[in-house]
């Protein structure tokens, strides 16, 4: 249940290994998705290892990324000769992933949003909005944030934690920041309490964005993207013309054992969000790509084997992340430096 990187790896490699695959999603695809589009080198060495080159969908690459803060300036600037971050347009990067699972023999059926996932002898029975039955050994729930398969493993989501992210598509001529410097990444604190705002470049335009906690900030986000929009455009730039749109991140709200009775949770459904940068796509790519090896694999338990799996592979990333995202809340922490 997903059409994005976590659904399209996993049917892509389980297709690969012999299964009857079906990808059912709400969504007629090439769809619009929000997000940042950047995609870090440990993404491509991931896809790689499937066989999936990303060449013709790239939008732009870059060897250098700024930090800022709020109060403080410029932090730091970072360049490294392999280690770039690549950008990519979603509606083209998520379709090209899909084209990618249907060549490898994946079914796939878009318009049609999943209202019910009961549990049946040897699997489960799947319903749509559009009257659509069907019956599988094996679920994957790739369906998001707002996950309907995740409720078939746990109705727990802390609330507390929901994070909003916002971004705009705005023209380079308004923007101030690479005005007189190269264009590259740009990263900034300060702005909101537990989140960062950021300005990613793409080929014909750049992402301005805010991502932060919703309970640790006590002005609307809205209001402080706002205000973080008019800080990065020029004097005489309008901030009214842009079409402002926002997205939830499922930060924190992870799955320690995402996987129960045939059941798997891959991507935003279980979580898998990089708690400081909030970097997705990666977690997406590689919880879809170990469910699918576990499926396939000789273990006699493979939602344990997921599990075991996500352990070792992702799960210590995100409480490391954790653990240390705290600091970049404090002004001080960036003073060390």
């Amino acid at each position: 249940v997903g059409g994005g990187p976590a659904g399209s790896t996993a049917g892509n490699v389980l297709a690969k290994g012999g299964k009857k695959v079906l990808i059912v999603d709400k969504e007629k695809f090439p769809r619009k998705k929000l997000c940042g589009g950047m995609l870090t080198e440990k993404t491509i060495q991931i896809l790689k290892k499937i066989d999936i080159s990303l060449d013709d969908v790239i939008d732009s690459s870059y060897k250098t990324f700024s930090i800022y803060h709020s109060e403080l300036g410029e932090i730091c600037t970072y360049s490294h000769e392999t280690r770039k971050t690549y950008f990519v347009r979603r509606e083209i990067f998520d379709n090209y992933l899909l084209d990618k699972a249907k060549e490898s023999g994946c079914d796939f059926i878009g318009e049609n949003k999943v209202t019910e996932i009961l549990k049946v002898d040897r699997g489960y029975e799947i319903r749509t909005d559009q009257g659509k039955e069907f019956f599988c050994e094996y679920l994957i729930g790739a369906d998001g944030a707002n996950s309907l398969v995740r409720k078939t493993i746990t109705r727990k989501t802390i609330k507390s934690r929901y994070t909003i992210a916002i971004e705009a598509d705005v023209s380079y001529e308004d923007l101030k920041c690479f005005a007189e410097k190269e264009v590259f990444p740009k990263i900034y604190f300060g702005n909101l309490k537990h989140g960062y705002g950021w300005v990613f470049p793409k080929k014909d335009f750049a992402v301005v964005g805010i991502g932060g906690v919703v309970s640790k900030n006590k002005d609307n986000l809205a209001h402080i993207f706002r205000a973080f929009l008019i800080s990065v455009l020029k004097e005489n730039a309008n901030p009214e013309e842009y079409e402002i749109s926002g997205f939830p991140v499922p930060f924190q709200n992870f799955m320690p054992r995402p996987a129960k009775e045939r059941c798997f949770l891959v991507g935003d459904a279980a979580g898998f969000v990089e708690p400081i940068t909030g970097e997705g796509i990666y977690f997406a790519i590689l919880s879809g790509k170990l469910a699918a090896e576990s499926i396939l694999g000789t273990s006699a338990d493979s939602a344990c084997q997921y599990n075991k799996l996500a352990k070792k592979q992702i799960m210590k990333f995100l409480k490391q992340g954790n653990m240390v995202k705290k600091y970049f809340s404090w002004t001080r922490f960036f003073l060390m430096r």
